[in-house]
């Protein structure tokens, strides 16, 4: 019982100084992204010069997944809720 408390409080204590780190997280978020053409479920061409100049998310996912999709289609519901409470409405393709 001892050796398991010693080890939770190492590790709370490692969680602790990696999250004081004042390293800046590097992101792609401005990066351009390759052109691309999908159909959509209408049947109609979609591609990537219908969003030029625009902020959007890229969101994939696999229609027959019962594990991590439905939590990740719930935090993106939750990602576009929020940016829309901002008045921020980036078109999600997904």
């Amino acid at each position: 019982m001892k050796k398991i408390s010693i080890n939770i409080m190492l590790l709370i204590f490692t969680l602790t100084l990696v999250a004081c780190s004042n390293e800046k997280i590097e992101s792609n978020m401005s990066s351009t992204a390759a052109d691309f053409e999908f159909i959509d479920q209408n049947n109609e061409t979609f591609a990537s010069d219908q969003l030029k100049d625009e902020w959007w998310i890229a969101y994939f996912f696999y229609t027959n997944c019962k594990m991590v999709c439905p939590q990740t289609t719930a935090n993106i519901v939750n990602v576009q809720a929020t940016l829309s409470s901002d008045g921020i409405t980036p078109p999600i393709i997904g």
